[in-house]
């Protein structure tokens, strides 16, 4: 009885077969990771409902939603309401779809990173000052999104010693580019058109003091 032939592979056809198998395990994780963005994608975007104009009309205040602010000390600080918070009012089970465009599906939200250097909530907070004294206007909002910041003018009601030095470093960061989108290279030369046409465009930033090293001295050309 003849024994049976045994082909033995050369080393070269073992590592072609090593490296066929490994290409075959790449292409089938490389196939389920398309099926799960694919599963994903074909999911509707979750969109977040929420109106603070409703949640103004029933006496919910700002606080309820925004514990943290009443401490917070730094812009930076994430004061937006968490879901434990959410359900102190509404119920987990039944409630979803009243904020959630698909619950099913729901994802976080990204809040702005943009803010100035400094700004503590709780030294604004008083008697005479109220969220809305400087989140002008919130109350009617319908929908989320949105920065809902206060305005250079709302900030100016209070603040207003624009003669002190680093006066705008109170609140922005000396390297912060705080310079207007409006005031292009021409700036210089049409500034003071502008400013006959409307005296208190310049004042909001500026004092009397910081026009004068150029105007008192004959360079008016611009």
């Amino acid at each position: 009885m003849k024994k049976p032939v045994v082909l033995r592979r050369s080393g070269s056809q073992r590592m072609r077969a090593g490296a066929g198998q490994t290409m075959k395990k790449k292409l089938i994780v490389l196939i389920v990771l398309v099926c799960i963005v694919s599963s994903r994608a074909q999911a509707p975007m979750d969109t977040l409902i929420f109106s603070h104009r409703l949640h103004s009309e029933v006496e919910a205040g700002c606080s309820v939603c925004h514990a943290q602010a009443d401490s917070s000390l730094q812009p930076s600080d994430n004061l937006l309401p968490e879901m434990e918070t959410c359900c102190g009012c509404h119920d987990r089970e039944t409630a979803c779809t009243l904020c959630h465009s698909n619950p099913d599906h729901a994802g976080g939200y990204a809040r702005s990173l943009r803010y100035i250097a400094r700004f503590p909530h709780s030294r604004h907070r008083s008697e005479k000052i109220t969220c809305v004294s400087c989140h002008q206007g919130i109350e009617t909002k319908e929908k989320s999104g949105g920065r809902h910041l206060p305005s250079m003018e709302s900030c100016r009601q209070c603040h207003q010693d624009l003669e002190k030095p680093d006066f705008c470093c109170d609140c922005h960061a000396k390297v912060e580019n705080l310079r207007p989108a409006d005031h292009g290279p021409d700036w210089r030369k049409g500034h003071g058109m502008i400013q006959t046409a409307d005296k208190d465009s310049c004042s909001l930033c500026h004092g009397v003091n910081q026009c004068l090293p150029c105007h008192q001295q004959n360079r008016l050309d611009h």
